[in-house]
């Protein structure tokens, strides 16, 4: 859990190119950082 959140905060350090040149944007970030830690694709997940 402490990844994905680690993971998410790196991404809203990211230039807004830096972003452009993966595809994402300013709101798609913030999206992601709104979403709750444990709220991650199914496949990522412990079965």
């Amino acid at each position: 859990m402490f990844d994905v959140r680690k993971t998410r905060i790196d991404l809203s350090r990211l230039s807004d190119d830096q972003l452009k040149d993966v595809g994402l944007t300013r709101d798609d970030v913030e999206a992601e950082l709104a979403r709750k830690i444990w709220d991650v694709p199914a496949h990522w997940r412990s079965r």
